[in-house]
């Protein structure tokens, strides 16, 4: 009798701690896919033939909005216990920098030409950067077909951007010097994705080492950690666009532009919202299995920007989404993610 009421109550939260599970990822899934959206609407489309380039500006406004969206559901709804130490937690600025860095690089190259189905499948390949890391720091091992699914992605990118690149270059042979402009422009922006996946890939591993610290009695929950990390990234940016001009620039721009205001306000509200399910989904099931629900999310957001936008994708291009979408889904997705939210990391 007792052991069907535990057997009961063992099933029961199982089962409530899947449905928890299924909340986050669905929110991570939905809110990210429309915060994909209005970035796009924001950096890309002219307003009154000017294009809103304050990318500094872009990541302040995000990160300080995260943290107040934070510290309003700490000090209402969960009520964490505080931390032990300095209470401004300096131990999350290298966390910080990195995730700045990272934001930084990919908002950065899409105001100098990369579009953002582009944009969103090299952030696909954040997985790899997680596991170099994670061997380099943290001392993980990862088998061999993971090793062979990380290559495949590999391929499936240079394959998009080879495609993307070929196209560049008929487009605009009309000079030698347009020709040589677009594609620095072009690899200009690939550089700086690439420099984003290794901050993505250092993010993660500080992530881990914070969440598993044996050394810290009282762990971060996830309003904390996300609290803490925004707080430190929008000192870091407000203190940049001090000194870049970026934070009247923009300001001025908005003046002039109206509709801009509206717009950001629904893009930061929906990167707070974002944050929330993220490092919730951190906290509960690690950077590497975060890493695979974001990048499904990804490719809705790659249909639906080459959906509502109307990018023009070639044959190549969309070889080398397949490519990448193969090597993603060869990860043991269903069991991972199933036995992630059915079996929480204690």
């Amino acid at each position: 009798m007792g052991g069907e009421q535990r057997g009961g109550s063992t099933t029961a939260s199982s089962g409530n701690t899947f449905w928890k599970g299924l909340l986050g990822i669905s929110g991570v899934w939905i809110v990210y896919v429309v915060y994909s959206a209005l970035q796009e609407r924001v950096t890309t489309t002219p307003y009154d033939g000017e294009k809103f380039k304050f990318s500094t500006f872009l990541v302040f406004i995000q990160c300080f909005v995260n943290a107040t969206f934070a510290w309003i559901i700490i000090l209402t709804i969960t009520k964490d216990r505080p931390l032990d130490g300095n209470p401004l937690q300096p131990r999350f600025i290298p966390i910080s920098i990195s995730t700045v860095s990272a934001l930084w690089c990919s908002t950065f190259s899409t105001t100098i030409g990369v579009n953002f189905p582009t944009q969103i499948l090299a952030k696909s390949c954040k997985p790899i950067p997680i596991m170099i890391c994670g061997k380099l720091f943290l001392g993980r091992t990862y088998t061999y077909r993971k090793i062979a699914e990380v290559f495949l992605i590999c391929m499936g990118i240079g394959v998009f951007m080879l495609s993307q690149s070929s196209k560049s270059e008929s487009k605009h042979s009309s000079s030698a010097s347009e020709q040589a402009s677009s594609l620095f422009q072009l690899y200009g922006g690939y550089f700086f994705l690439f420099f984003s996946l290794m901050c993505d890939g250092f993010t993660g591993s500080l992530q881990d080492r914070l969440s598993h610290d044996k050394s810290v009695t009282r762990k971060p929950t996830s309003m904390q950690m996300m609290l803490f990390i925004n707080f430190w990234a929008s000192v870091i940016t407000f203190i940049v666009c001090l000194i870049n001009g970026e934070l009247s620039s923009a300001i001025a721009f908005c003046i002039r532009h109206n509709p801009v205001i509206f717009q950001l306000m629904a893009f930061v509200m929906c990167s707070a919202l974002g944050q929330v399910f993220i490092y919730y989904a951190l906290i509960q099931f690690g950077s590497l299995v975060l890493s695979i629900v974001t990048t499904v999310r990804k490719f809705f957001s790659i249909l639906f920007s080459v959906v509502w936008f109307r990018h023009a994708v070639n044959s190549g291009q969309w070889a080398g989404i397949v490519l990448v979408f193969i090597g993603l889904f060869a990860l043991p997705y269903g069991s991972a993610l199933y036995y992630a939210l059915l079996t929480r990391r204690k």
